[in-house]
């Protein structure tokens, strides 16, 4: 059976509702893992049937005015309702990833 995994990264953004910079542009945060593509499953080597550890993950310059990150992991195969594995909240504004 094929796992699929959903990772969420959402940004508090203060006064502001949407991720317009300031040239206008919708520029949408773009998350990037060097263990899997985009639209790839995360591999086993990242689960309790490997070594249950979290793949690292990058992402680049955040809208003006990005305060902090969240990151949520969220598998929607696990069950009839998604299961939540993990919160990360507070990760700071400055961050480009975590290992």
């Amino acid at each position: 059976m094929k796992k699929t995994f959903l990772i969420i990264l959402i940004l508090i953004i203060s006064a502001c509702t949407s991720n317009t910079q300031s040239n206008g542009a919708n520029t949408p945060l773009k998350l990037t893992s060097p263990a899997f593509a985009d639209g790839e499953s995360i591999p086993v080597d990242y689960s309790c049937n490997g070594t249950n550890t979290n793949p690292a993950l990058s992402w680049a310059e955040p809208p003006a005015g990005t305060k902090s990150f969240v990151l949520i992991m969220d598998d929607p195969d696990a069950s009839s309702t998604p299961w939540v594995h993990w919160v990360i909240f507070n990760i700071p504004a400055s961050a480009r990833g975590l290992d």
